[in-house]
């Protein structure tokens, strides 16, 4: 230990990018958080190696007793509001009694959230939003007007019994929020609370009473915080975790590990709220939503997790992060990266090992939490064991890698890595060793190695995907992607592995050649998730301008009729010009059937509009033509482009057939569109070679006896009104 302080004080001193903030009561006064003074490193060791107290006169007035549960009553349409599938949102009325005793009510929206509770729950999860709060001052207000808060309800299951049963699960739920304020530097706050269900017809009364969870909104617990509360679907949240963890985020995963929880997610937040502070940009994301921690006992099938592992698995992925931020050799560290480097990875080290011991000293205050709550005799015990459980697999970690260099020379080992993973029955073994692998992969043979350690194809899937970002810095090729595909041959690996891919591709010709090139026959399913995935990510093709040659092989990939519809829509709707509304046409000989084209003519003559607002030109008139088979469709664009003809050239090129050897019904159309506007080509002043070219592109000998005719006629008004020189 002595050793790593000595390097840590060097490179304290070495290192100018190094910064001091002090966090107190000023600094942020929204927050009842504190904070010590904490040394700050360019690659951001932050609030992990500080301590933490709460301050309870700083919170909203609602939690300001956290551990005593208020009563509260709901009055609003029940039958309505619990209704299976309903997503509308139901008024009610909120009834409590204050601190002093006194009677108060507030107006409510209340909303079904949640997936399996929501499902599975004959009383749903809720969203409640305060439209008229208790008092109009905030100070003294329990619910202020606009603020929204999530409610947990009490029953599992699809009966509205009061059970104890369901009452110690809300326990021991609620127990896992307040551990989070412990243990977690950036928690959200929950208040126990009673809950009396109360229909507002007064013949059905009370449907359901007992314990439930009051948890603060999100963008209220950003606030006070003084943090950004960040979307789930932003390129930040999507991608969180593809380079490893923050220090702020091992604190998170860790917690997560002492709950053995498995029911989340950085990548995408799955019960995780990504926020962002002001002066940083880096992600902290804080939990909730523990019904599948381990003791909570919802879940039967809720793995035991291998905590030693799961945090030498975690002190890793914070390595992965700090390197990639430093723009340090992707993968493992190897001597040749130098002193300061090894020195940097020993502070991080050291601080990731200091919040672990934090941890160690704040979980002596969660055994009192178990105390002060109403738990059955089996309840204390399962949740004292879990904690002393933390406890020895954080002392083991902390006895065996406090030096860097052995840890270092352990976990960053292919063949240690290698060795353990093949002994390891578990899936969750096989994964903890296998991620370490493919992030210290240096090369897309060992990528493959250590992915295929995985037996279970769905985590294989989840780990690959995880680690999408590291497999595509080996710079694979397509030949890779497709031996990767081959490997991984379930349909929804499939489908995520070209989802990703084609997120990257450079031109439209790549493409094409991903989605049609697969070195093997795909099965059905295969094909059909191909089908969905061009449909999918149309917007995508079209970004990379395809020529109409490309969009005619992209729908010659499915050879399907709505799928080549639907590339003709999205082409239309971005269409930017008339030469990309004209290409969105393009059909592959397969499609040439009266039905084809019927709907196609349908899409033209929907969003001809459309086309005329590009003001297009005879030639693009003629382009478009040469998209359909069908001969009243290319009368019908015809008659339109005349409209256009400026002058006798125009209007011989408008009418012109477009078909070496034109079927009967072709020249019918040709003579109809030449007799019908034939005055309309003498009113362009034509001369007699005018109306020769016009007679050659006559489909009968008819069609040249009424161009004579009209020919005669203009002649002889001509001569009677002689042009003027």
């Amino acid at each position: 230990m002595s050793r790593i302080l000595a390097i840590q004080l060097g490179l304290f001193a070495v290192v100018t990018s190094f910064r001091h903030a002090a966090y107190g009561e000023d600094s942020r006064n929204t927050s009842c958080i504190q904070f010590n003074s904490v040394a700050q490193a360019s690659y951001d060791i932050d609030t992990l190696l500080s301590a933490i107290q709460f301050d309870e006169t700083k919170l909203p007035k609602l939690f300001q007793s956290l551990d005593n549960p208020l009563r509260i009553q709901l009055v609003t349409d029940t039958t309505q509001l619990f209704n299976a599938g309903f997503n509308g949102s139901v008024s009610g009325e909120l009834n409590f009694r204050d601190p002093n005793g006194s009677e108060k009510k507030a107006l409510v929206s209340l909303r079904q959230r949640g997936n399996q509770r929501r499902t599975q729950n004959r009383i749903k999860p809720l969203d409640m939003e305060i439209l008229e709060g208790d008092s109009n001052s905030k100070a003294d207000s329990l619910f202020p007007t606009s603020r929204s808060f999530d409610l947990v309800p009490h029953p599992w299951g699809n009966t509205i019994e009061i059970s104890n049963d369901y009452n110690q699960n809300i326990l021991k739920e609620f127990y896992y929020y307040r551990l989070s304020n412990i243990l977690n530097d950036n928690s959200r706050l929950a208040r126990l609370v009673w809950i009396d269900y109360m229909d507002k017809d007064k013949d059905k009364g009370q449907i359901a009473s007992g314990l439930g969870i009051l948890l603060e909104g999100k963008k209220a617990m950003a606030k006070r915080l003084g943090m950004a509360k960040l979307e789930k679907d932003t390129p930040e949240v999507t991608h969180a975790t593809d380079e490893g963890l923050s220090l702020a985020n091992f604190s998170t995963e860790t917690f997560e590990h002492i709950m053995g929880n498995t029911d989340y997610s950085f990548n995408g937040a799955h019960n995780l709220i990504p926020l962002q502070p002001s002066d940083s940009d880096e992600i902290s994301f804080t939990p909730y939503d523990f019904d599948h921690s381990q003791n909570i006992g919802l879940y039967s099938s809720a793995p035991h997790v291998d905590l030693q592992k799961s945090i030498l698995g975690s002190l890793y992925k914070v390595h992965q992060y700090y390197e990639n931020r430093s723009n340090a050799t992707k993968g493992r560290l190897s001597d040749s990266q130098g002193l300061q480097q090894l020195d940097q990875a020993a502070v991080i080290h050291t601080a990731a090992l200091n919040s672990l011991r934090r941890k160690l000293k704040q979980i002596d205050q969660a055994k009192t939490l178990v105390t002060k709550l109403e738990f059955k005799q089996e309840t204390r015990r399962a949740l004292l064991d879990e904690i002393d459980r933390f406890r020895i697999a954080a002392t083991s970690i902390l006895s065996q890698y406090s030096d860097y260099r052995k840890f270092r020379s352990d976990i960053m080992n292919p063949r240690w890595i290698s060795k353990n993973a093949k002994s390891e029955r578990a899936p969750i073994g096989q994964i903890f060793y296998a991620e370490i692998g493919l992030a210290s992969s240096k090369n897309l043979k060992d990528f493959n190695h250590f992915l295929d350690l995985i037996t279970e194809q769905n985590h294989r899937r989840g780990s690959l995907m995880q680690y999408w970002k590291k497999f595509k810095s080996l710079n694979p090729t397509e030949n890779d992607l497709f031996s990767l595909l081959r490997s991984n041959a379930i349909v929804e690996t499939h489908r995520l592995v070209l989802d990703r891919w084609l997120e990257d591709v450079s031109s439209a010709q790549d493409f094409i050649s991903v989605v049609k090139g697969l070195p093997y026959p795909p099965s059905e399913a295969q094909r059909r998730s191909i089908h969905d995935l061009i449909l999918e990510k149309l917007d995508r093709f079209y970004k990379l301008h395809p020529s109409d040659i490309e969009i005619g092989m992209l729908k010659n990939v499915s050879a399907l009729f709505q799928v080549d519809l639907e590339i003709t829509k999205k082409g239309i709707y971005l269409a930017q010009n008339s030469g990309e509304f004209i290409a969105a046409f393009t059909a592959p000989a397969s499609m040439n059937t009266p039905v084809h084209s019927e709907e196609l003519g349908k899409l033209l003559t929907t969003n001809f509009s459309q086309f005329q607002k590009f003001d297009p030109n005879i030639q693009d008139f003629n382009l478009l033509k040469k998209q359909f088979r069908s001969v009243e469709i290319i009368e019908w664009i015809t008659q339109n482009s005349l409209e256009k003809a400026k002058n006798p050239a125009d209007f011989i090129k408008a009418i012109s057939m477009q078909v070496e050897t034109p079927s009967n019904d072709y020249k019918k159309s040709t003579h109809r569109i030449i007799t019908e506007h034939i005055k309309k080509f003498s009113s362009l002043n034509p001369t007699a070679k005018d109306y020769f070219e016009l007679k050659k592109a006559a489909p009968y000998a008819s069609t040249v006896l009424a161009i004579n005719a009209e020919e005669e006629v203009n002649q002889s008004m001509t001569s009677a009104n002689p042009r003027k020189p």
